[in-house]
């Protein structure tokens, strides 16, 4: 799925991306070996940090992402934190 989203990001981000990471999240939510078993959690910061950085991410989206963003943080994923800053960053 996230090889999907990143090959057509300007397709399906938004929505329905971030509807199906949500539905990931909600079901894989507590297995540490999931995100980081082929890098799934890297490549979703990855994925989640271009939609932030490239257009506004707003309601539902943005907690979406706001969600992501903490569980992967929890769960130790590299660039997590970066993703958390360009929240903030880009808030407006």
């Amino acid at each position: 799925m996230l090889s999907m989203l990143e090959r057509r990001s300007t397709q399906l981000l938004p929505q329905p991306g971030l509807a199906w990471i949500e539905r990931v999240l909600q079901v894989r939510k507590s297995d540490g070996n999931f995100w980081h078993r082929n890098s799934n959690g890297e490549l979703l910061v990855l994925l989640l940090r271009k939609l932030v950085q490239q257009q506004e991410v707003v309601g539902k989206n943005r907690e979406i992402v706001i969600r992501a963003a903490d569980l992967l943080i929890e769960l130790g994923i590299k660039g997590a934190a970066h993703l958390q800053q360009d929240l903030v960053r880009v808030k407006r």
